[in-house]
């Protein structure tokens, strides 16, 4: 699982249209070209590559001036997501690596993007939609919350939604409350999970 460093890939609107992927506004350096040179190392190693998104750019969010967490417009989510499939684009275009996933970090709580599930469900069905017009085979993981706890609650609106299905991958969590969460809890979970035949993943451990 690597990050997706929007700021640096963007870090201005490459034109005023979402469906336009101007090369000259998107900036192979830093730390996104060494991720880009590491997924390379391990997709020759047959390692599977979830990319994620921390930091959204100021141009990109309406409350530029706050840290955490960040919003972005519905009326701007064409450009987040043209902002990710040209990343995801360049990857298998310039390095020969395709992304199995894609996700934002801990969205539930806005760590640092703040997404409600209605939210994410509109996010999945316009980058699912674009990734395949691109001839990318990226999709969505499901959730890629917080902690154990609350996840369901997030992810079930999400997956409720029928024809975002087609664009998502494993349901995803953190388990940074893992000693407080209890058995119930993940019970809860794996039970839930095996009832929609999904395959289930802890993306960082704490």
């Amino acid at each position: 699982r690597v990050r997706i460093e929007m700021p640096e890939w963007e870090p201005t609107n490459d034109d005023s249209d979402p469906g336009h992927i101007n090369p000259s506004g998107f900036i192979d350096d830093r730390h996104n070209r060494a991720t880009f040179e590491l997924m390379k190392i391990l997709r020759d190693q047959g390692i599977e590559l979830t990319a994620s998104i921390w930091q959204a750019p100021d141009w990109l969010v309406e409350n530029p001036g706050d840290e955490s967490p960040r919003t972005i417009a519905r009326s701007m989510y064409p450009e987040a997501i043209e902002s990710i499939a040209a990343w995801l684009l360049h990857a298998k275009q310039q390095y020969g690596v395709e992304v199995d996933y894609v996700s934002f970090n801990e969205a539930d709580i806005g760590i640092t993007v703040l997404l409600t599930p209605a939210d994410y469900v509109e996010m999945i069905r316009l980058g699912g939609k674009r990734f395949a017009e691109l001839g990318l085979k990226t999709k969505w993981l499901l959730g890629d919350c917080s902690s154990l706890g609350g996840c369901l609650d997030y992810v079930k609106p999400i997956w409720a939604v029928e024809d975002i299905r087609p664009y998502l991958g494993p349901f995803s969590f953190h388990n940074w409350d893992g000693t407080r969460a209890g058995d119930q809890t993940i019970s809860d979970i794996g039970d839930w999970a095996s009832e929609q035949s999904l395959e289930t993943r802890c993306t960082e451990g704490g």
